[in-house]
This record gives structure tokens, sequence and C-alpha cells, in this order.
């Protein structure tokens, strides 16, 4: 963020330059309200990029990923493992 000179207002053009236009969101999936703003959030995505085990999905109650490819099929779905 601080990649410069120059910084201005703590943050140097070339990372804003990159970031433009980017959107952020931080979700508790743990808590019913979290998973529905998930589910809300991939009504209107487009690319889901994820990193969560099986078991992760499972316990938000998200049997099998395939039921996301069903319940929003225009979605890409990016799953990049560091479980192997």
């Amino acid at each position: 963020r601080r990649y410069g000179p120059p910084v201005a207002d703590g943050s140097a053009p070339y990372y804003q330059g990159l970031n433009r236009n980017k959107k952020n969101v931080a979700l508790d999936l743990n808590s019913a309200s979290g998973l529905d703003a998930l589910l809300s959030l991939l009504a209107s995505a487009d690319v889901l990029i994820e990193n969560f085990k099986l078991s992760t999905w499972r316990k938000w109650g998200i049997d099998d990923l395939s039921t996301l490819s069903a319940r929003f099929p225009r979605l890409v779905h990016c799953r990049i493992s560091g479980f192997g």
C-alpha cells in the first residue's frame, strides 16, 4: 500500500491504480446472518474464488458444491485448495 514514492493519504498511486473499482467484504460464515449475506451476494456475483475444505462447506449446510452450481447456474466457481 505504501509502495512509492509518492504516497498520498497513506496510499501510493500505484496501489490505488491496481485496486481501483475493487470491493471487499468480511463475513462470519459461522453465523446464519453471514451465510445469508454470502448467498445474497452470490445471487448477483459473476465469480466465487474460495479455498475452504469441503468439510467446512458441509458445516455451513452446503453438502456438495454442486448445490451452489444448481442454485447459481451462471456463477463461475474457482477453488484454489491449499489442502491438496
